[in-house]
């Protein structure tokens, strides 16, 4: 596929060349950057923005809870599937009472267990195989999901 759009084509090489706990890092940006920009359509009062990019963080909450690997995965898998429970009934209630407060405490929450994978992958990535065995997403899906 060839693409004229050069950050277009930025995102499918990173894709194309990240690891399993890569992919679900650029997943935990995307939603950390969907929920700010959320915040942002509160602020700014577009609805139709803001439920886009709800439904967007959703899509890749959905997106994470599918690579889990519950039984391979053991207690961990367990509480990032609880977490992304969680995570998603906290965006719907935001959207349903009006709520950047929320949504900005979420981001908090994601954005610690994101700094939890990155210190993962910088040590070792044997434990997080256990958690994320195969690839999020695929490349071409990924790719056109905007951060």
């Amino acid at each position: 596929m060839t693409n004229s759009h050069p950050s277009l084509a930025y995102r499918e090489a990173a894709v194309r060349g990240a690891d399993p706990v890569q992919l679900v890092i650029m997943l935990y940006d995307i939603v950390l950057a969907d929920l700010q920009r959320a915040m942002a359509a509160f602020g700014s009062g577009d609805v139709e923005r803001r439920t886009n990019e709800l439904k967007h963080a959703l899509a890749a909450v959905e997106q994470l809870q599918g690579t889990l690997e519950m039984e391979r995965g053991g207690q961990a898998a367990q509480q990032l599937d609880r977490f992304y429970d969680f995570a998603r009934a906290q965006i719907l209630e935001a959207q349903l009472r009006q709520s950047p407060e929320r949504l900005a405490r979420l981001a908090g929450a994601f954005g610690s267990v994101r700094q939890a994978w990155e210190e993962l992958r910088s040590r070792t990535m044997e434990p997080a195989v256990m958690i994320v065995p195969r690839a999020p997403v695929a490349s071409s899906a990924m790719t056109s999901w905007t951060v």
